[in-house]
């Protein structure tokens, strides 16, 4: 089990009130989720082409159990 996260969806009641606090605050704030994932078991051939278009477009992937 692997945990990831991204950027949360929000209402925008909720977007107001971090825009307040961030003029509060000074600074910017992220509204972030994390949710539980099951990732994939891959072959080290699988695993090798998973890595190298990490590398070409510069992200990080998880390959996910269907």
């Amino acid at each position: 089990m692997a945990s990831v996260c991204g950027y949360s969806k929000i209402g925008k009641q909720q977007l107001e009130t971090i825009d307040q606090l961030e003029k509060e605050l000074g600074t910017t704030i992220l509204a972030f989720s994390c949710n539980d994932v099951l990732a994939a078991q891959l072959s080290k051939e699988q695993l090798g082409r998973l890595q190298a278009l990490e590398q070409e477009i510069g992200v990080s992937l998880i390959a996910l159990s269907s």
